[in-house]
Parts: C-alpha cells; structure tokens; sequence
C-alpha cells in the first residue's frame, strides 16, 4: 500500500519540479509575465495531483473517491508543515489553494478507479 502512494508521489513531485523549473527559466528570459508564470505553476500544481491520484486510482481496488482524499490529505499536511516552517502566515488564499487540491484528487482518483475497468 505504501508502495502506491510513494510512486505516485515520485509522479507528482516530479511533474512539479520539472514543469516549475521550466516556468521559471522561461520567467527568467523574459518570455513570460510573473502573472502567468504563477498561473502555468498553480496549474502544473494541480495537473500533477490530478494525474498522480490518477494512478493511485488505477491501483486501487474501491472507492477511489476516498483514495483521492487520503492522497490530497498527506499532500496538504506536507504543504502546511512547510507553509508553517517558512511562512508563518494562513491565509484564506492558502484554504483556497488546498480546496482545490483537494477536488483535484478526488477527481483524478476516481476516474483512474473508472479507467482501471476498461483495461
């Protein structure tokens, strides 16, 4: 069980940390604003939870709706240990942030839960 939940952790991780660095060398060259470079990161964000509770879904064997909440919970524990470690400050936006995290990963794991069938 550990095992599906750290390989699509390894997923998530790395879609963001790639898709972060080429954001940021294209924020760097001046070939993006800061406005869309924050909205491509926000969007990387949740493309790589959707698609890492995804394959969390398709591993699972029921209620993959519950899979995605498990997923996105230690995803957002994480975000708030480090938000409370270097920030200092909650802020509504940060709920927000979560919220849709949240949704997300419960969408991703519930169609990866679907898809699984059709294989």
């Amino acid at each position: 069980m550990i095992k599906k939940y750290l390989i699509s952790y390894a997923y998530t991780l790395g879609i963001i940390i790639v898709g972060t660095f080429i954001i940021t060398l294209l924020n760097y060259f001046n070939l993006l604003s800061s406005n869309i470079a924050n909205t491509l990161i926000l969007i990387i964000v949740i493309a790589s939870i959707f698609i890492g509770s995804f394959l969390l879904g398709k591993k699972s064997n029921k209620k993959g709706y519950l899979e995605g909440i498990k997923y996105s919970a230690i995803f957002i524990l994480l975000l708030v240990i480090i938000n409370l470690l270097f920030v200092k400050v909650f802020e509504i936006k940060s709920l927000i942030y979560f919220l849709i995290i949240v949704v997300s990963s419960t969408f991703g794991s519930m169609l990866g839960i679907n898809k699984k069938g059709t294989n």
